[in-house]
């Protein structure tokens, strides 16, 4: 839910009358407002008390956790939604506090300290207030751990709201909590400049005419109409909507920057045509639909191998938004360029299948690193995303070195081996086995190591920079397998110069990671341009 408050007021009534009509240049290069329409204004205050709320609906397969960070936000109030059933059964209750704890700990990432309200349905298939009680402990072990904060339902003395959608129990207790929680959160009483104001209500008539996306320097145009003059206000003013959930405008990188999204709802509809779980009825793909425009087989290699042409994008979006959509994609780490066969292919990391790694498959490694996320929670998404800029600079590797022969990476959603630069492959995996969470790293040559850990290191800081706002926490660890897996942490290992990563290696070692280590920067760097 995002609570639009006295925001919305005006800026809900504004999409009929227009607020802003400017003739004279003067008057804005002079910053006053003017062609405000007084009925509205008028209306507006007598509706101090009036609350406008926006609901989104977030797919609870695994396949749109990657896109979590595009719509969470600060201002939102999040109801995370259970089945009391599967807390109450002793089968199921691991994995249900696992998805909880998967949930919270996602909302905490993308936006701290954004209130959340826990709600248990299948009120009516619990036969007693004790097993209520028996939920509510399970639960609050859990959440007490994490150090989270959730709104309770302090009627009934719950860490969460039990409702019975059928008869409609506590759906009025839970919507008068979700009141409460709108009017104290710190929109409701903040006061808006009427210039903000204005400005939406150009950004809304832009929608209006079909305008789906917009650049930066056009926002800026009707910023200035609007009689905001300041290049930083208006940035306030673009970040401050995207908040309150009217717009979708991200800022990590300066490309990301650059692109305004004027209906969230079109972004959600249109990444959701690509990024989907095939394997549930309701999303499968329609095979005749494909085969009747010859893009049968384009559809089962995006199925298959995660692989999409660029005539499937064509046929999933309409064509003028083609570009913005694979650019935006890139940017935001959901997809990379595959140029390891002849025709052009896109990788969405999201849709890849899993590869199961056992413990046998790391027998015959010698040395290994991993980076250990156990402590907090290694979220859905990081990833893939990884493996989205490995592969991404694996490919413009390619390019740039025509009479190269880098091999076709190999990649799973939770397993990769990639040759990021001749000879220097990494093999990569994703542990999410009882209480481990963690990436590991190992080389094919292990003369490489300190290469290679460099790499994901170097990636993973990017990562949280860009996606995670520097929420995602993580120690290094290093094992020696001919050490009957002897493991030393980060400032051990640089401590006592452990082989193979932080010997006294030769100087010619020592210029080639810092040669990669400067290719890698300026290719990160690039990528955010």
């Amino acid at each position: 839910l995002e609570s639009q408050q006295s925001l919305g007021s005006f800026a809900l009534q504004a999409e009929q009358p227009r607020l802003l009509q400017p003739t004279d240049e003067n008057d804005v290069k002079n910053d006053r407002i003017y062609g405000y329409d007084e009925t509205l204004l008028l209306n507006a205050r007598g509706e101090t008390d009036s609350m406008i709320l926006y609901l989104w609906d977030f797919g609870g397969q695994q396949v749109f956790y990657s896109m979590h960070h595009l719509f969470l936000t600060k201002y939102g109030i999040y109801l995370l939604v259970f089945d009391m059933r599967e807390v109450l059964n002793v089968d199921s209750r691991a994995t249900a506090l696992k998805y909880l704890q998967f949930w919270l700990s996602s909302i905490n990432i993308h936006a701290p300290k954004a209130a959340i309200v826990l709600v248990g349905t299948f009120l009516d298939f619990i036969d007693s207030e004790s097993d209520l009680k028996e939920i509510d402990a399970a639960i609050r072990e859990k959440v007490d751990a994490m150090d989270i904060s959730v709104k309770e339902c302090e009627t009934e003395d719950l860490i969460y709201f039990p409702v019975d959608n059928k008869k409609e129990y506590g759906i009025m207790e839970l919507r008068l909590q979700i009141e409460r929680i709108a009017r104290q959160g710190e929109l409701f009483n903040q006061e808006i400049s009427m210039r903000f104001v204005c400005f939406l209500d150009e950004l809304l008539y832009a929608k209006s005419q079909s305008d789906t996306f917009m650049t930066l320097a056009d926002a800026k145009l009707l910023a200035k109409n609007a009689g905001i003059m300041s290049s930083e206000i208006q940035l306030v003013a673009l970040e401050f909507f995207h908040n309150c959930g009217m717009i979708t405008y991200l800022t990590a990188t300066q490309a990301l920057k650059n692109m305004i999204v004027l209906e969230p709802q079109w972004l959600i509809d249109s990444l959701s045509k690509i990024i989907r779980d095939v394997d549930t009825k309701q999303h499968k793909f329609d095979d005749q639909a494909f085969e009747d425009v010859g893009l049968k087989s384009d559809l089962d290699s995006l199925i298959q191998n995660a692989l999409a042409s660029r005539d499937i994008l064509e046929f999933f979006w309409e064509r003028p938004h083609v570009e913005f959509l694979i650019d935006l994609m890139k940017q935001t780490m959901l997809l990379s360029e595959w140029t390891f066969r002849n025709e052009k292919l896109y990788l969405i990391p999201s849709l890849l299948k899993n590869h199961f790694l056992t413990d046998q498959d790391y027998e015959s490694k010698e040395a290994f690193c991993y980076f250990d996320f156990s402590k907090v929670v290694l979220p859905i998404g990081v990833f893939e995303r990884l493996i989205c800029l490995v592969v991404a600079h694996s490919a413009l590797y390619r390019r740039k070195h025509e009479d190269c022969n880098l091999m076709e990476p190999r990649v799973f959603l939770d397993y990769a081996v990639i040759e990021f630069e001749t000879g220097l492959k990494l093999e990569i995996c994703r542990r999410d086995q009882d209480d481990k969470q963690r990436i590991e790293l190992s080389v094919e040559d292990l003369a490489r190591s300190a290469e290679a850990f460099t790499i994901i290191q170097s990636i993973l800081q990017k990562l949280n920079n860009d996606i995670m706002g520097l929420r995602l926490k993580w120690e290094i660890f290093f094992v020696l397998c001919k050490e009957t897996e002897r493991v030393w942490s980060y400032e051990d290992a640089k401590k006592h110069n452990i082989a193979p990563w932080f010997s006294n290696s030769s100087r010619s070692t020592n210029n080639s990671t810092k040669r990669l280590s400067a290719d890698l920067d300026s290719f990160l760097e690039n990528f955010s341009k």
